[in-house]
């Protein structure tokens, strides 16, 4: 729909639009990952920082969880996210940068949970078992591998995702009620399978989805884009 992908944005002759689809088409998700006591958020403070699970490929909570505040870098170590009530926001920190890790991540966004990832901020997110930025593989994270962003249907927040010229996201969004704006980053990377309400692109930005071999338990046939 061209008020939906405007301002300079276009998606490729190669990305399949699938419009209109019921609840019963979309792709089947892995179970809700089991977690603990809920963290205050440790990045409103700027500086180097590293979060995350206490163990790789563990699970972590956090009320809400700030990346890139006041110019800082943080480092996300490889595990579950699990935000239940506040947003993870990625902010430009130092030399446009958020984030620095981010390799074999799985965010889940509880009811009132959100994502936003702030114009200039270069993003660096990668699902597990997915292809980084330098062409090394992702820690697996077993059945959520593939996945980078689950906001289940009782979630309708809607995400925003815009980042730097360097920005690079690997994985598939699942947001099957909500808004999703993908904008700017005219040279980020996202490699993604998108499941949404509403998808709106603008800004500059290029939707390029590829088939991938490794989805988890994300089960779509072929790259598309679901309203």
């Amino acid at each position: 729909n061209s008020s939906n992908v405007y301002g300079g944005a276009n998606i490729s002759s190669s990305t399949k639009v699938v419009q209109g689809i019921t609840n019963g088409c979309s792709p089947a998700m892995p179970a809700a990952p089991s977690y603990g006591s809920c963290l205050a958020d440790p990045g409103g403070g700027g500086g180097t920082i590293t979060v995350g699970p206490t163990s790789t490929g563990g699970t972590v909570c956090y009320t809400s969880l700030t990346v890139g505040a006041n110019a800082g870098v943080t480092t996300l170590k490889s595990g579950v996210y699990v935000i239940s009530s506040g947003s993870i926001h990625f902010e430009a920190g130092a030399n446009g940068h958020s984030n620095l890790g981010g390799n074999g991540v799985f965010i889940y966004l509880l009811s009132g949970g959100s994502l936003l990832i702030d114009n200039g901020a270069n993003v660096n997110l990668v699902a597990g078992g997915s292809a980084q930025s330098n062409g090394s593989t992702a820690p697996s994270l077993g059945t959520y591998d593939g996945v980078l962003v689950y906001q289940p249907s009782s979630n309708t927040t809607a995400m925003t995702v815009a980042g730097g010229s360097t920005a690079y996201m690997r994985g598939s969004i699942f947001a099957s009620t909500s808004a999703v704006t993908l904008s700017n980053g005219s040279g980020s990377t996202i490699t993604s399978n998108i499941v949404s309400q509403t998808l709106t692109i603008t800004g500059g930005a290029t939707l390029n989805a590829t088939s991938s071999g490794n989805m988890g338990s994300l089960v779509l046939s072929s790259p598309r884009l679901v309203q």
